[in-house]
């Protein structure tokens, strides 16, 4: 499978409010209809590991997504490694957390970080920074058309933004606009 196919379909589920939990096995999800929007997506993403539902067959997509949940899904879409890793710097994420491998592989890959000595892996995410992860772990560049009145130029955000406009990862919302601290 392509890189570009990896990314779009990562993207698009990610983008969309994908989330994670114990892996359950099933091709279908009580709660992801065939006639669901992102059926196809979820179940390329399922198939191929990079995502999994919950222990009770649902799969919970409007359900908000974590950043340690994001970090699984990058470990599996990229095959980044989980060994050999620098240790964290984070106070909120000890050796024995459940995600602390996957954390520390994608901190180590330069594409999350925390801040003030956190990584706040059961925080949520917005939609700028779910851009910033994305053109950053598919090393996304380019600058669109498209210009998002609610992304100005001086936005910390408005150069992943716009990479992900300019890979046709992202449309925005009609009237122009992104929702940038709208929560993924």
């Amino acid at each position: 499978i392509s890189m570009l196919k990896k990314m779009t379909a990562f993207a698009a589920a990610t983008v969309l409010a994908l989330s994670l939990a114990t892996t359950t096995n099933a091709a279908q999800f009580k709660d992801v209809l065939a006639t669901h929007s992102l059926n196809i997506e979820i179940e390329y993403l399922a198939g191929k590991g990079i995502i999994s539902g919950y222990s009770d067959g649902t799969f919970k997509p409007n359900a908000p997504i974590a950043k340690k949940h994001v970090a699984k899904m990058l470990v599996s879409a990229l095959d980044l490694p989980t060994t050999n890793l620098k240790p964290l710097p984070y106070k909120d994420v000890p050796t024995t957390h459940p995600y602390y491998k996957e954390i520390a592989a994608v901190q180590n890959a330069g594409i999350i970080s925390g801040s003030n000595g956190n990584f706040n892996p059961n925080g949520n995410l917005t939609r700028a920074q779910m851009a910033k992860i994305i053109a950053k772990a598919f090393d996304l560049k380019g600058t669109s058309d498209v210009q998002f009145k609610d992304v100005p130029k001086t936005a910390w955000e408005y150069e992943f933004v716009q990479a992900l406009a300019a890979n046709n990862i992202t449309t925005g919302y009609s009237g122009g606009i992104f929702k940038p601290t709208e929560p993924i």
